[in-house]
């Protein structure tokens, strides 16, 4: 899991670099397509080593979609909190995230990594928009994505909202 981790987590500061150095609209293409490559991918846990689609494409998707869903403070925050504390083990991951996030926000995330194929539909797992953004400070707070700013298409919550 460690490694996993940290090779997914390198690949998602690779989109924040793209997003702060080549703009919204070069993330939203490189997002895309990475979304069309993980269709048929399989599950992150639960089925054994991880191919390279899942730990180089589909977990950090799985990443970026959290932060989405939570926030870039939050998810920032935990991405400190696992700074100071490497994780081992997934569930050190999902226990920084549920003490950030909150018991919900871990629990659909786990649900996420476990996903795959027809699988995703029974997880209550939606994958985003590649333009999904949470710039508004209300809908972060009640973990509602707005359109994107960039292209205004609607987007759809990661996950299942909280109530």
């Amino acid at each position: 899991a460690l490694a996993t981790l940290a090779e997914s987590i390198a690949q998602y500061a690779s989109w924040r670099y793209i997003e702060a150095t080549f703009g919204t609209e070069k993330l939203h293409a490189d997002l895309q397509k990475a979304r069309d490559a993980i269709k048929d991918a399989g599950p992150v846990l639960g089925h054994g080593r991880p191919s390279r689609l899942v730990l180089y494409t589909k977990t950090p998707l799985l990443l970026k979609d959290l932060e989405q869903q939570i926030g870039r403070e939050q998810f920032d925050d935990v991405l400190v909190k696992l700074s100071r504390n490497p994780p081992r083990k997934t569930q050190e991951f999902l226990d920084a995230l549920r003490g950030v996030a909150g018991e919900k926000v871990a629990a659909d995330f786990e649900a996420a990594l476990r996903a795959g194929g027809e699988e995703e539909e029974s997880t209550g797992w939606t994958v985003s928009s590649p333009c999904l953004s949470l710039s508004s400070s209300t809908a972060r707070r009640r973990h509602q994505p707005v359109p994107c700013g960039g292209c205004g298409q609607p987007s759809r919550a990661p996950f299942p909202r909280s109530r």
